[in-house]
């Protein structure tokens, strides 16, 4: 029977898949988190560094616009995924923690009966999450999205560019 991290019992649903697939998600959330606090810290100092200018022409203002807007809802949307994956990560490491401890307990068929009810449930509960790990994953996505735009934006502002760079980082933008 497999040993688990947190212990030396094997959990009692399905020779230990519940665990397991909670483990698996944990794992993944964690590596959201990740991602998704380098896009936020970036954005962040990015934010923070900026010196406000006014600019004489039309294409610059607007580049200034975009860019801080790109940059704060970068920020807030690696916020959302940072916050999310982090407690998703906490409560299942919390689940093996529990886990851990009522395997511990004295045998019998009531915590066999408890252990059994407990991972039942958190697996339903876990599933229950997936469409917030959704969102959670498209939130990274989009801004790791934001922060390219506004990297765009910040060139169009600090550089003198031709009518082909303004057409290609307006087409970067679109996608």
């Amino acid at each position: 029977m497999p040993k688990f991290p947190f212990g030396d019992h094997t959990p009692l649903v399905n020779d230990g898949a519940a665990l397991r697939e909670i483990d698996a998600v944990a794992g993944a959330s964690s590596s959201l988190g990740l991602i998704s606090t380098l896009v936020f810290g970036t954005c962040v100092s990015t934010i923070l560094a900026w010196e406000e200018k006014d600019y004489e022409d039309l294409t610059r203002s607007m580049a200034v616009n975009i860019f801080l807007l790109c940059m704060s809802f970068g920020t807030a949307c690696s916020m959302f995924t940072t916050a999310f994956s982090l407690l998703d990560y906490y409560y299942a490491q919390m689940l093996r923690s529990i886990d851990d401890n009522m395997s511990n307990r004295e045998e019998g068929e009531d915590s066999e009966a408890m252990r059994r009810n407990l991972h039942m449930d958190a697996i339903s509960l876990m599933r229950s999450l997936d469409h917030w790990r959704g969102y959670a994953r498209n939130s990274m996505w989009i801004s790791m999205v934001c922060l390219i735009c506004g990297a765009g934006a910040h060139i169009v502002i600090n550089e003198k560019l031709g009518p082909v760079v303004y057409t290609a980082l307006s087409a970067l933008a679109v996608c």
